[in-house]
């Protein structure tokens, strides 16, 4: 990919299921991606720092995200926030 360009991220099924469960522990840090799945995000603690398409974000406990598909995003958890 080009400077910038976010990458493509392969998600994978889980059988015959419709939607994957994934719990992504503290320490929590993505690099800029996409997927064509639409993503459902709930954080549950810690604070979190997005960009999600084009925008910046600050997530924090009980803040809930719908992300559309191939939507560029990443997140990365806050530690000054600890």
């Amino acid at each position: 990919p080009k400077p910038f360009e976010p990458t493509f991220r392969a998600i994978q099924p889980q059988g015959n299921r419709s939607m994957v469960l994934k719990y992504e522990p503290f320490g929590l840090k993505t690099y800029w991606h996409y997927h064509p799945e639409v993503e459902f995000i709930f954080f549950e603690a810690g604070t979190v720092d997005g960009v999600i398409g084009n925008g910046f974000h600050e997530f924090r406990p009980g803040d809930v995200v719908l992300l559309g598909a191939n939507l560029p995003h990443v997140l990365q958890e806050n530690l000054s926030f600890k």
